[in-house]
């Protein structure tokens, strides 16, 4: 039953993170950056690393929502442990420039 469950809860994660591209890109309908993220957000509970990374992308800069560095390098991190190689880079730039987190260069290179 666990695998079922968890195979179950991995597509509605990629369900949900294509609504949210096709919102943030206006795929067939209007650009609406709030539902992008709102479906960006359930994709990301439901351990999408691509929802994640884009949320980290979209807290960074602030797009469509109030900038919140933590809260990037948080989703960043969350990616990047599924071996998210854009999510790795990211999360290495957030450690070199201390972008929601305090510089470590260490950590750069990790």
């Amino acid at each position: 039953m666990g695998i079922i469950y968890e195979n179950h809860k991995k597509a509605d994660a990629n369900k949900q993170y294509n609504l949210g591209s096709i919102y943030q890109n206006g795929i067939g309908t209007e650009k609406d950056l709030e539902k992008a993220i709102y479906w960006y957000q359930k994709a990301a509970e439901n351990g999408s690393e691509f929802a994640q990374y884009n949320l980290g992308n979209i807290y960074q800069n602030g797009k469509g929502i109030e900038k919140d560095e933590a809260k990037a390098f948080e989703y960043y991190k969350k990616s990047a442990e599924k071996e998210y190689v854009d999510a790795q880079c990211a999360l290495g730039e957030c450690y070199r420039f201390g972008i929601g987190v305090e510089k470590d260069e260490a950590k750069v290179f990790e």
